[in-house]
């Protein structure tokens, strides 16, 4: 008889929670917009609170990083496929400041946003009811472009060209180019059979697919996005160029140069234009 009315208990809890769960509403668009807005300034800011009341109270590196690191992970898991949300709330200049991300100084950002977009190209993890693996949504070839900015030094040590002075992440970058290619290889499959039920339902089909639909699964259509990710791409700031760019800014302003800052000076814009031409090459 306990048993039997614990078990009628838990019938009408569940009950309850599910009459609960199906009152919730989905927040407004605007409140939506507000929440990527916030976590965009965050990631603009290097990791600064929103509120000028909180700002002075997070001064440490180690702080704002985690601040960038949140900031990033949790905008990825808003642009989950089955959330339909990136197509309207992640803007083209959003975007760009969500793939700083993955160029960050401190590795603890860097690695944990590679560590996301892996799991939300193969569809695991938070993205795994909405993901390419369980067969409901592709992603995005936004999201596919940013594999370009995962590039490390080729045995882990030391800085690369490739990163442009972004931190080191080790195994991880090798880890999330095979998601990425995982990813592609479900993609190009993808593509595949729905050109084939295109064309099994006849001519109209066919030309939604050519006009629409293969622009959004063929892989190669991501090129483009990882091209404008290496054209518009920043490099990430090091102490050595901060070091630079200060000494530049004084001596610039200085009225009386010596010989001494003069020679400093030519070293300094030497220095910069070997790092805008390795970039225009790259």
């Amino acid at each position: 008889v306990r048993f039997e009315k614990s078990t009628g208990n838990q019938k009408n809890a569940k009950q309850k929670n599910g009459m609960a769960r199906s009152s919730i509403e989905p927040p407004p668009p605007e409140h939506i917009s507000k929440i990527f807005a916030v976590l965009i300034q965050i990631l603009q800011d290097s990791g600064l609170p929103p509120s000028n009341r909180d700002r002075k109270h997070c001064d440490s590196v180690d702080e704002r990083a985690a601040l960038r690191r949140c900031a990033a992970v949790h905008l990825l898991r808003l642009c989950d496929m089955s959330l339909q949300l990136e197509g309207t709330y992640l803007k083209p200049g959003m975007w760009h400041v969500l793939s700083s991300a993955f160029l960050d100084e401190e590795r603890s950002v860097r690695e944990s946003a590679m560590e996301e977009l892996s799991m939300m190209l193969t569809g695991q993890g938070k993205y795994r009811h909405g993901g390419i693996a369980s067969g409901s949504f592709a992603p995005n070839l936004r999201f596919v472009s940013l594999i370009v900015l995962c590039a490390d030094s080729e045995h882990g040590h030391g800085h690369s060209a490739a990163n442009g002075d972004a931190a080191n992440v080790g195994r991880r970058s090798t880890s999330t180019k095979n998601a990425a290619l995982q990813c592609i290889s479900t993609l190009r499959r993808t593509c595949e059979s729905t050109l084939a039920q295109c064309r099994a339902l006849g001519r109209e089909a066919e030309k939604n697919f050519e006009n629409r639909l293969k622009m959004m699964l063929m892989p190669e259509f991501a090129v483009p996005y990882a091209l404008h990710l290496l054209a518009f791409r920043r490099e990430t700031p090091s102490a050595g160029a901060a070091e630079a760019g200060a000494t530049l800014t004084q001596i610039s302003q200085s009225s009386d140069r010596s010989d001494d800052n003069e020679d400093k000076e030519e070293f300094v814009i030497a220095n910069e234009e070997a790092r805008q031409k390795m970039l225009r090459k790259r």
